[in-house]
């Protein structure tokens, strides 16, 4: 019964964590962030992103660019 109980919470957690990942931005994230030079293409929608940093705590943010 254990093994199921674990095997389910990792399933879950890495759902919770896969929709979070994959939220990205439309608009910049605000005050406290930096634009940053780097862009990438989404290999999942083709669409290409901007990485914003936060330098107050280390966060990271990817934003649709528009």
């Amino acid at each position: 019964m254990l093994p199921v109980l674990i095997l389910g919470s990792l399933v879950l957690a890495g759902t919770v964590f896969e929709r979070h990942y994959h939220r990205n931005l439309t608009t910049s994230p605000g005050a406290g962030w930096e634009r940053t030079e780097e862009s990438f293409k989404d290999p999942s929608t083709g669409q290409m992103l901007d990485v914003w940093y936060n330098p107050n705590n280390g966060q990271r943010r990817y934003v649709i660019r528009q």
